[in-house]
């Protein structure tokens, strides 16, 4: 299943967890960037935001 996860971490996290909650619980999130138009900075950036400001938000 498809779920568009961008926008602000507060919106990605609610969005998952409204998904998880209508199937049960989920135990991980697999994501996908499409990185064609970012550089290698920028896409480490990407994922250290998730990692900083997105991932804290779940671990509740």
């Amino acid at each position: 299943m498809f779920l568009d996860l961008a926008s602000f971490p507060e919106e990605v996290a609610e969005k998952i967890r409204r998904y998880s909650e209508s199937l049960g619980g989920i135990s991980r999130v697999t994501s996908q960037m499409e990185n064609a138009q970012m550089n290698h900075v920028q896409l480490m950036r990407s994922i250290e935001l998730i990692g900083m400001q997105m991932s804290p938000l779940l671990n509740d």
